[in-house]
């Protein structure tokens, strides 16, 4: 619990690793992923970020049993860029 008397948990470097993130994301309503990201166009369920061991895919995500979530907030690479079927993508 930090200063606030919110209880948080920041998983950075080693300590990021899917296995890890999923089993916290049961024990807390809000996820906040801060990190690099992956979008499949073709296969969009297989969009993830990426964490220390590997991506972990939205449907990964989708899957997880949370029992109350809140909110999840992606403020990683490619998480708005949308489906562009233009050389450029703005």
């Amino acid at each position: 619990m930090d200063r606030s008397g919110i209880d948080m948990l920041l998983l950075e470097g080693t300590e990021a690793t899917t296995q890890r993130v999923k089993t916290e994301m049961k024990a807390h309503n809000w996820v906040h992923f801060a990190c690099h990201g992956i979008q499949d166009v073709s296969e969009p369920l297989k969009s993830g970020v990426h964490l220390h061991d590997g991506r972990l895919e939205l449907l990964e995500i989708m899957r997880q049993q949370i029992p109350n979530p809140k909110l999840a907030f992606l403020s990683a690479c490619q998480t708005s860029k949308g489906d562009c079927q233009k050389k450029l993508c703005i």
